[in-house]
């Protein structure tokens, strides 16, 4: 039941489990050029990007959970950070993984998850909850 009404999120947290947990057999004695830094940061906002937003509509279209669709959001955000979280834990105490741990994917992780809230926000022509707030005049 689970896997119907979520296939399309466990299908991005598939493709991000298998592409973050694949040996990473490149060359050791090659330094990554700036280049290549910039672009794995880009692939990680990217994809926690997609994640997020794939689970704030699948949340959404959940009408028998009330309290799941308002707060949709919220929970696909912090869905969202866990795993994150959760597999850079995972390439740190497995080291037959070829990979390391980095505070700056969670970093870009996180502006991914962020900027997935703010286009789902933008494109369903509502205010930014903050924003409004921000710009109401007394």
């Amino acid at each position: 039941m689970i896997i119907k009404k979520f296939w399309k999120s466990l299908l991005v947290i598939a493709g991000i489990l298998v592409i973050s947990l694949l040996p990473d057999n490149s060359p050791e004695t090659q330094t990554p050029s700036f280049l290549s830094i910039a672009l794995d940061k880009w692939e990680h906002v990217l994809a926690y990007c997609v994640l997020a937003i794939s689970l704030i509509i699948e949340l959404k279209k959940q009408a028998i959970f009330n309290n799941l669709i308002r707060h949709a959001v919220l929970y696909s955000l912090l869905f969202s950070l866990a795993l994150g979280g959760l597999i850079e834990l995972l390439q740190k105490f497995f080291p037959s993984l070829n990979r390391s741990a980095n505070l700056k994917d969670i970093i870009a992780n996180g502006i991914g998850i962020i900027l997935a809230v703010i286009l789902y926000f933008v494109v369903r022509n509502k205010k930014l909850p903050f924003i409004g707030q921000l710009t109401q005049e007394d």
